[in-house]
């Protein structure tokens, strides 16, 4: 790991809007931003930010917190909510309005899972991998 940003929520449909946009800062802050060659990856990685915190905020009256890691070549996010339910990925038909969160993190992501978390609650995570060339990789030079 060469960075982490955290951050405690609202279980608060705004905290979703919160969560993203302190996604996209912090990647910028580490040098990955939505222009550069990364931008894809970048807006990807807010975009799981985003359904895992739509889920914890559904899941959990009690708040959320975000975390996101930097590794040389990947980014984890990880979201805590205060329910003991563990995260399952369910088929939508195609009339559903909602249940494809889990689906997209799992598109995305290079792996995900839920975690277990004491003394209540679950952590939802994704690792998401980047270009070992990219902006990532120079920071995270050790």
């Amino acid at each position: 790991m060469c960075d982490e940003a955290e951050l405690s929520l609202e279980s608060t449909p705004e905290s979703v809007r919160t969560g993203r946009q302190f996604a996209a800062d912090t990647l910028a802050h580490w040098g990955l931003d939505t222009r550069g060659p990364v931008g894809p990856r970048v807006e990807e990685i807010v975009l799981v930010t985003s359904e895992l915190l739509t889920n914890a905020v559904r899941a959990s009256g009690g708040g959320a917190e975000l975390r996101i890691v930097a590794h040389r070549d990947h980014v984890v996010v990880a979201v805590h909510d205060r329910s003991a339910e563990p995260a399952v990925a369910r088929s939508a038909a195609p009339s559903d309005t909602g249940g494809r969160g889990l689906a997209i993190v799992d598109a995305l992501s290079t792996r995900w899972g839920t975690t277990p978390s004491r003394p209540a609650g679950k952590v939802v995570w994704s690792e998401l991998g980047f270009p070992t060339n990219a902006a990532l990789a120079e920071r995270c030079r050790l």
